[in-house]
């Protein structure tokens, strides 16, 4: 089986950091639900003399393992958020190359494109 790790990073120009960070948690865990899925929230150090976990908000390590199925659910559960919050976008990073996801590319006429870079940059046989 093939193992990826791909740092993604939500965006939300329109909600406070406080929503964002609830946002990712959730989101994270609902990830870590899926089978051949684990996320986590990206751990970075904070400003000096900040208190609190030291995470960047916004930002989850994803490891997923290359078998049928991943990248569709992993599709689905964008679109699930960004029916509940149009303004969500999810950057995917993979070494150099970036992908930008947002509520347009989940549109039903996007959803193949979507697919297609997606499996790309991820790199799944899927």
């Amino acid at each position: 089986m093939n193992h990826q790790e791909v740092f993604l990073r939500l965006e939300d120009k329109g909600s406070s950091q406080s929503a964002l960070l609830t946002v990712s948690r959730e989101f994270t865990e609902r990830l870590s639900r899926e089978p051949n899925m684990m996320a986590l929230l990206s751990e970075s150090p904070g400003p000096r003399g900040s208190k609190g976990d030291p995470i960047t908000i916004g930002a989850i390590v994803l490891s997923m393992v290359g078998s049928r199925g991943v990248i569709s659910s992993l599709l689905g559960i964008l679109k699930s958020y960004v029916e509940r919050k149009p303004t969500l976008a999810f950057e995917f990073q993979r070494g150099d190359a970036k992908l930008t996801v947002r509520a347009e590319n989940l549109e039903p006429k996007q959803l193949d494109k979507t697919t297609q870079a997606l499996r790309r940059l991820i790199g799944s046989g899927e």
